[in-house]
């Protein structure tokens, strides 16, 4: 979702952000390659801008995108996709782990049974893209990991990213952006 279409209603920054984050992440999984993962599954990215003083919380930041932005090509009419974004709840959980480890997690979520064991083949990879990723936001401060629960009303995360996938994890960054890892299967 790096295109920066999906952004025009948010600063350069953060078009910046997008691209490269999204890019690091697609990097992340072809360093690690396809062989450890089950068919099909990834991680999809994306970014969202809370505004000055995070005057947004990360449900109705999602909700501002896309009313600006429906991702995919849709028959949907106007009113009923306002009906899904009105729809749409996001619960989140505060995660007491780090950037890295979180995403250790959600690499392990994504691989076959027989690699899990080998995680730590691949963490020098995973820790890596976290510094990178922390690189982009200009080494910012981590201000919380969340992962959403059950209770998240997923219908917009559905008509946007993919017909299936595994929660989502959320990395507050200090400066109001906030970066969403969507453990993802394509198939």
């Amino acid at each position: 979702m790096e295109d920066y279409i999906y952004y025009l209603k948010e600063d350069n920054y953060t078009k910046h952000l997008a691209s490269s984050t999204g890019a690091l992440t697609e990097m992340l999984l072809g360093l690690i390659g396809w062989e450890p993962f089950e068919q099909g599954n990834y991680i999809e990215s994306d970014l969202f801008y809370l505004g000055e003083n995070d005057g947004l919380s990360i449900e109705n930041a999602m909700k501002e995108r896309f009313r600006g932005n429906w991702y995919v090509c849709t028959d949907l009419s106007e009113q009923a996709q306002e009906r899904i974004i009105s729809g749409f709840s996001l619960d989140l959980e505060l995660l007491d782990v780090s950037f890295e480890k979180a995403v250790t997690d959600i690499v392990i979520s994504l691989m076959k049974e027989s690699y899990r064991n080998n995680i730590s083949d691949y963490q020098r990879y995973i820790n890596e893209y976290c510094e990178e990723v922390k690189e982009c936001f200009g080494m910012q401060k981590i201000k919380a990991v969340f992962r959403s629960t059950k209770k998240t009303k997923y219908r917009l995360m559905e008509e946007n990213y993919g017909l299936f996938f595994f929660g989502a994890v959320f990395v507050e960054f200090e400066g109001g952006h906030v970066l969403m890892l969507l453990p993802s299967n394509s198939e």
